[in-house]
């Protein structure tokens, strides 16, 4: 999924920013499975979806000593999202690197905004996400959009950097409001039923952090990623469902 941004379109749109928002504690009901099974979107795909990162492992990682950083996307490298800044999701291990370039790009690979964020995690957790900050234009409604997001592992950004890609396309709410509830484990069912990866990995991802404790939810995100999401090349890519939590 890897094609890397030019040196010079880096450099020239690295602006910082960062949106951090405020988040609510889910509600989940434990009467439901463990297991989450994730439908593709149907109605049209993008234009190309082919590829989920660099070709050669070593462009995956700032360098030799480290883990391969992989990006948290379906084998379709596709999916639909409620989110106006849809939040992309990686696994990241312990990296030299202190930010990352995250650029959105239309069908006609022309740039929606490109923005430089900070690098923000814990020891113990691996999972990351971007997205781009609030007063940033929002995706438009019904269009497909490309996601590119550049691990910096120096100063500044280099070619060679870790880049991976993937496609969203972002749907009104007002669409499917009526059909949610507030049951946090229904949404991830309803949002796995109908495509909906990346609002199905930040609910999952929000009901983890806030119930710490709660193994039934532990073991929905742990499934979701080792059903959905290629980790094992990486040296610490098993979605233990201890580990990185």
């Amino acid at each position: 999924m890897l094609k890397a941004l030019t040196l010079g379109f880096l450099l020239s749109l690295l602006v910082p920013g960062l949106s951090v928002r405020a988040i609510e504690k889910p509600k989940y009901n434990s009467n439901i499975d463990n297991q989450i099974h994730f439908n593709p979107p149907t109605g049209g795909d993008p234009p190309d979806t082919s590829g989920a990162g660099s070709r050669d492992p070593d462009q995956l990682r700032c360098s030799p000593t480290e883990e391969m950083i992989k990006s948290l996307m379906p084998k379709t490298n596709y999916g639909l999202s409620l989110q106006k800044h849809p939040s992309i999701y990686i696994y990241l291990p312990q990296t030299s690197a202190k930010k990352v370039v995250l650029a959105f790009q239309d069908e006609t690979e022309q740039y929606h905004e490109t923005v430089s964020l900070p690098i923000v995690t814990t020891d113990n957790y691996r999972f990351v996400s971007f997205q781009l900050p609030a007063d940033r234009p929002p995706l438009t409604p019904g269009k497909y959009y490309k996601w590119k997001l550049t691990v910096v592992c120096k100063e500044i950004p280099d070619v060679e950097d870790p880049t991976l890609e993937g496609w969203v396309k972002h749907v009104e709410l007002s669409s499917v409001n009526n059909q949610l509830g507030k049951d946090v484990v229904a949404q991830a069912q309803w949002y796995a039923q109908n495509g909906y990866w990346y609002d199905l990995l930040a609910v999952l991802d929000q009901a983890v952090r806030t119930n710490p404790e709660n193994t039934r939810l532990a073991s929905l995100w742990h499934n979701l990623l080792k059903n959905n999401v290629d980790l094992k090349e990486s040296n610490r890519g098993r979605v233990d469902q201890n580990e990185g939590r």
